[in-house]
């Protein structure tokens, strides 16, 4: 709706910028009519702009009215009516145009904000799952170590029972050595075979090779004792005898697991 023209807030334009331009093929009316004859028609109103005329047609009359109340400035009324009415029309258009603009970059906003927020989400399930990942990374590679220290340690025990086992081994080699020179004849250089006693001394040779040395010397081979008359020596040795069968079992045994 035009202003009023009471209104105090908008000045009224000057009689130089609303009187028309005088034109010597035309010279100035002085009635109202005259005057709305020379109003240039509306060329720069589109078809959008015809609809919002007819808001302004109630108003134009009633402002029309207004001038016809004041015949001294009868011939300003209709310019004035004119230049009011496409002014607010051209600021109503750019400010539709500028809500338009505003609208678009809102929109545009809006779907920058909601890519943002796929992003976070994405990027926070991302770190969700590297989290979750690394946890079970680190609680597999906790049982590795703990899996590792049984190792070590199972390691070590064996270790251990290896030099139990060399240090039995070689006891049992000892014991061996000591076993077959107790089972060794001195006078063949052989094992014993039938193993006879010379005397209390406990040192056995086998039968044959005392027989043989006893035709020539008498009493024991390795200390030279000599057993008392009627004493029953030379005697078999039924425990030497005994240990050199199991040795020899033994033995036989190993040779097949080899084989």
């Amino acid at each position: 709706m035009p202003p009023s023209r009471t209104d105090k807030s908008i000045a009224h334009p000057s009689a130089a910028a609303t009187a028309p331009r005088r034109h010597p093929r035309h010279p100035p009316s002085d009635t109202a009519a005259d005057a709305q004859a020379a109003i240039p028609p509306d060329t720069g109103i589109d078809a959008a702009g015809d609809a919002e005329n007819t808001t302004f047609s109630a108003d134009t009359a009633d402002a029309t009215e207004m001038v016809k109340q004041e015949p001294e400035d009868e011939w300003k009324g209709p310019l004035f009516l004119f230049y009011e009415t496409s002014r607010l029309r051209g600021d109503i258009k750019r400010a539709i145009r500028g809500w338009e603009e505003c609208e678009k970059d809102w929109v545009k906003c809006e779907k920058g904000w909601d890519k943002c927020e796929k992003a976070l989400e994405s990027t926070t399930a991302d770190y969700v799952a590297v989290s979750k990942g690394l946890l079970i990374t680190e609680k597999r590679l906790e049982e590795a170590r703990a899996r590792h220290r049984e190792l070590v340690g199972s390691s070590i025990a064996c270790q251990k029972d290896l030099l139990k086992v060399s240090t039995s081994n070689l006891e049992l080699r000892e014991e061996m050595k000591n076993l077959k020179a107790l089972f060794h004849c001195l006078l063949c250089d052989g094992r014993i075979t039938e193993a006879y006693q010379a005397d209390r001394c406990g040192h056995s040779f086998c039968r044959a090779c005392l027989d043989a040395y006893h035709h020539i010397h008498d009493g024991c081979p390795s200390c030279k004792s000599i057993p008392l008359a009627g004493a029953g020596w030379p005697a078999p040795n039924v425990a030497v005898d005994l240990l050199i069968r199991q040795m020899t079992e033994i033995e036989e045994q190993s040779r097949q697991a080899r084989a």
